[in-house]
């Protein structure tokens, strides 16, 4: 049977990783395409547009979730005791 320290470790470090995934995913696109934007004579503006509007608005999204379901299970666990 696992101790209580290392469920806190493994629910930590899925946390951490859930958080580190979506900010990449949101985020790498648009460097992908802000980094070739360097080496191309001619960059099409509304993929550029369409990038940054999804990630400016996909981010702020998908980060409150996370964090509300971190703090509801913190809620009724505490709630349990």
């Amino acid at each position: 049977m696992r101790s209580q320290v290392e469920s806190k470790y493994t629910a930590i470090t899925a946390q951490l990783s859930v958080l580190t995934s979506t900010i990449f995913l949101c985020w790498f696109p648009a460097n992908i395409i802000f980094v070739t934007a360097w080496y191309l004579e001619k960059y099409p503006l509304k993929l550029f547009y369409w990038t940054t509007v999804i990630v400016v608005f996909v981010n702020p999204i998908l980060i409150p979730p996370i964090f509300s379901i971190v703090c509801l299970k913190k809620l009724i666990k505490a709630n349990n005791n």
